[in-house]
């Protein structure tokens, strides 16, 4: 699954009735604890995640954290342009966008931050 699955697929998910949802990077005891859970009419979702962002700033969009999830990836700016269907100068402009929002001052440094703290999995 790519970085689109909090964005997209668990909300998608819920809405059409499924009763849980759980990336396949957790582990397998959790996996058999949320079935258990569902067997007996629990429901789970994931927490979604919410970057700590300086004081008065809007936090991401999900186009933005779509992008960062695919520099995480080691995308360049054109592949994530392609991978989403936007212009180059498109992605530029998101990535501007976050490092604003985010106080750092390279691209680079923002996506390690984001790996080295947990909020994105770059292999998912």
């Amino acid at each position: 699954m790519s970085g689109f699955d909090e964005i997209t697929y668990a909300p998608r998910a819920k809405e059409s009735g499924v009763h849980a949802f759980v990336f396949k990077s957790r582990s397998l005891d959790y996996f058999i604890g949320v079935a258990r859970g569902v067997m007996r009419g629990e429901i789970y979702y994931p927490e979604a995640k919410t970057i700590p962002m300086p004081t008065g700033e809007a936090p991401l969009t999900g186009l933005e954290m779509e992008v960062l999830r695919l520099m995480c990836r080691h995308m360049t700016g054109k592949e994530i342009a392609e991978e989403l269907f936007i212009s180059e100068n498109t992605v530029k402009f998101h990535k501007a966008n976050m490092l604003a929002k985010t106080g750092f001052s390279k691209a680079v440094d923002l996506a390690f931050y984001m790996i080295s703290n947990g909020w994105i999995n770059p292999l998912y």
